[in-house]
C-alpha cells in the first residue's frame, strides 16, 4: 500500500464524510479506533491529528462512512501515512538531559522510539569499541611479556655458554699442563672433578693458537662425551711412551 500525505487523507475524509476510523501500526496492531456515531468527519480528522502529534512513524488509517459494527459499512478507504507530514504541528517534547546532553536513563517516556533506538545503537557501538580496545591492550601486554621472556632466555643462554667456555679453557690448561709441563700459575676451575687443585700452566703459545685450542676443545666436548678421559689417556701416553704417542699423532694426521 502506497504512502500518501496525511493532509491529503484528511481532505478526503472531510470531503467524503468519513467519521469512523481505525488506526493500525505497520505490524497490523490496532492503536486507536473511533466508533462514536455523534462524531463528525472534522472531529474524526481532529482526533487523528491529535494522535499523530503524540506518535512517531508510519501508520495505516482505515476510514469509513458508517459504523463497521452496524450492518452496512458504507464507503471504506485505506491510507498509509507518516507522522513526519505533521512535523510543523507536532508538540515539542520535554527532554531531560543526562550525561553528554543525551536523555537520562529514566527518561524513556520522553524519547521517541526512533531516538531511543539511535541512542541504543550509539551505546552499543561505544561498548563494542571499548571491548576491542581492552582486547588489543591484553594482546599487547602478552606480546610484551613474551618479548621480555625471550630476551631473558637469550641472555641466560649467552651466560651459560660463557661459563661453559671458561670451564673448557680451564680444563685445557689443566690437561695440557700434565701433557707438556711448564711454569705454574694459580689453579684452574674444575669440571666434574677433573682439574681439581691443578695449577694453571703457562703454555707459551700465541693468542691465535690459544683460540684454535679453545675451539678444538669445544668441538671435542660437543662430539665426544668422554673427551676428558681420552685427553687424560693421551697425556699419560705422552709422558710414559713418547714414541708411541708420536706415532699415534702421526697416524691421526694421516686421516685428516
Amino acid at each position: 500500500m502506497s504512502k500518501v500525505n496525511i493532509k491529503y487523507a484528511f481532505k478526503q475524509m472531510i470531503e467524503q464524510g468519513f467519521s469512523y476510523f481505525t488506526i493500525k501500526d505497520m505490524a497490523g496492531q490496532i492503536v486507536m479506533q473511533q466508533r462514536n456515531d455523534d462524531m463528525s468527519p472534522q472531529g474524526a480528522v481532529d482526533a487523528i491529528k491529535d494522535f499523530m502529534k503524540h506518535s512517531d512513524g508510519m501508520f495505516q488509517i482505515e476510514a469509513r462512512t458508517k459504523n463497521p459494527g452496524v450492518g452496512n459499512n458504507g464507503i471504506r478507504r485505506h491510507f498509509t501515512v507518516s507522522t513526519e507530514d505533521l512535523v510543523e504541528e507536532r508538540k515539542p517534547r520535554e527532554r531531560h538531559e543526562g550525561i553528554s546532553g543525551h536523555p537520562g536513563p529514566y527518561d524513556r517516556g520522553n524519547v521517541s522510539q526512533r531516538d531511543f533506538l539511535g541512542l541504543y545503537e550509539e551505546a552499543k557501538r561505544e561498548n563494542d569499541k571499548l571491548h576491542r580496545e581492552l582486547q588489543e591492550a591484553k594482546l599487547a601486554h602478552l606480546r610484551d611479556m613474551n618479548e621480555a621472556n625471550m630476551k631473558f632466555l637469550s641472555l641466560q643462554n649467552d651466560f651459560n655458554r660463557e661459563k661453559e667456555s671458561d670451564k673448557i679453557t680451564g680444563l685445557a690448561t689443566s690437561v695440557l699442563g700434565s701433557m707438556f709441563g711448564g711454569g705454574m700459575t694459580p689453579s684452574a676451575p674444575a669440571i666434574n672433578g677433573i682439574g681439581d687443585n691443578s695449577p694453571e700452566v703457562d703454555l707459551g703459545i700465541s693468542p691465535s693458537e690459544e683460540a684454535r685450542l679453545e675451539q678444538a676443545l669445544k668441538t671435542l666436548a660437543a662430539n665426544d662425551p668422554n673427551f676428558v678421559s681420552n685427553l687424560e689417556k693421551l697425556a699419560k701416553l705422552c709422558s710414559s711412551n713418547k714414541a708411541m704417542y708420536d706415532q699415534g699423532v702421526q697416524m691421526i694426521g694421516n686421516f685428516t
